[in-house]
């Protein structure tokens, strides 16, 4: 089975650790290309984490669900 797990964040440039963890659309990954690239694949099913966050995490949920739905047809 092909899946895929989505995060989004900040990250340090010069050692590509993570700074930030965001709601999907709200950090520096290039999700939109990471999505034209997951779909030549078919992947079977695709999921989302957010390590952290500061707000509620239900709205970050909300927040992530509506992008990858709007922004990247899932």
């Amino acid at each position: 089975a092909i899946y895929f797990h989505y995060k989004d964040g900040t990250f340090d440039a010069a050692t590509q650790q993570p700074l930030t963890f965001t709601e999907l659309g709200r950090g520096q990954v290039d999700l939109k290309a990471a999505t034209v690239a997951v779909r030549e694949l078919a992947p079977e099913w695709a999921v989302t984490e957010q390590d952290r966050t500061d707000g509620d995490p239900a709205e970050s949920a909300r927040i992530s669900a509506e992008y990858a739905h709007t922004e990247l047809g899932f």
